[in-house]
């Protein structure tokens, strides 16, 4: 398996780009992805 590493624009779709966020949601989002990779590497780290 290999990974395909994406830029964040090339990532996320056009729409969501063009959406007007708030602060507060931004703040969430950065919340809610670090938490998402604390668990994939505790996951990766079990495998192992």
């Amino acid at each position: 398996m290999s990974l395909n590493i994406l830029k964040p624009k090339q990532a996320l779709n056009k729409a969501y780009l063009k959406a007007k966020r708030t602060r507060d949601e931004i703040e969430l989002f950065k919340k809610n992805l670090l938490t998402l990779s604390k668990k994939i590497i505790r996951h990766i780290c079990m495998i192992y």
